[in-house]
């Protein structure tokens, strides 16, 4: 995968947000999150459905098959 299309998760412990970038662009997603593992499944459900990552790659059969990478 290359670096400008790489998934980043930033999670902030304090205030329990998680931001995900990708393509040069960032999203904040909706919930609070327990744990950075926590936003990660949701990260991961979020590429998924709204950054259109099923139908982009072949080999992810589901959304935790894509490789999110934690900051």
């Amino acid at each position: 995968m290359e670096t400008r299309n790489a998934i980043q998760l930033h999670f902030d412990c304090l205030s329990r947000r998680a931001l995900l970038s990708y393509s040069g662009k960032d999203y904040v997603l909706p919930d609070l999150y327990e744990n950075r593992d926590a936003a990660r499944a949701a990260a991961q459900l979020f590429a998924w459905e709204r950054l259109d990552l099923k139908s982009r790659s072949g080999r992810s059969r589901q959304p935790s098959d894509i490789a999110i990478w934690l900051r």
